[in-house]
């Protein structure tokens, strides 16, 4: 079959009323995640101890923005598809789980196509190709780098929201 799964996390996102493992492996082929490999990936990710069958309560009201977006994208990498849509998918997230996340979709053998406003670290390192929609208009399209040098509009755009940071 020529069939495309795909992955979807959502810029709503969801804990729902089960483990931390349970919620990882959601959409999970086969087992997915081990309660260890969740616990490890959280330890690396966010630091400090976390029990992957603790529930979660209260749509996760104890976790953090960051720490749900972080949770969300090991759903996302625990699905298995091949295709993921991201709509700001680590907006939440501190600057170190930001890189250590956009480098691993970024060197997976995934397609990502993502709704991100805070691209240009991403396309300094990796240089993939952008869809810049502007009041629902494609205004170009093509390699961030190749942008940033023969497109004066993008340019100017990427340093305004630069100086905005």
């Amino acid at each position: 079959s020529n069939a495309i799964e795909i992955a979807y996390d959502p810029v709503e996102r969801m804990l729902f009323p089960a483990s931390i493992r349970e919620n990882v492996n959601l959409y999970a082929r086969e087992d997915g995640y081990g309660a260890e490999e969740i616990a490890g990936g959280l330890r690396q990710l966010l630091g400090g101890e976390y029990d992957a069958e603790e529930e979660i309560e209260d749509a996760g009201s104890r976790f953090s923005l960051g720490q749900i977006d972080t949770l969300c994208m090991l759903r996302t990498g625990a699905s298995g598809r091949g295709l993921y849509l991201l709509d700001e998918p680590l907006a939440h997230a501190d600057k170190r789980i930001f890189r250590l996340v956009w480098r691993g979709l970024m060197e997976s053998d995934k397609t990502v196509i993502a709704v991100e406003h805070e691209f240009d670290e991403i396309g300094e390192e990796y240089d993939p190709c952008i869809v810049w929609v502007d009041q629902g208009r494609i205004k170009a399209v093509g390699a961030y780098r190749k942008l940033m040098a023969e497109d004066k509009s993008f340019r100017r755009w990427r340093e305004a929201a630069r100086a905005k940071q």
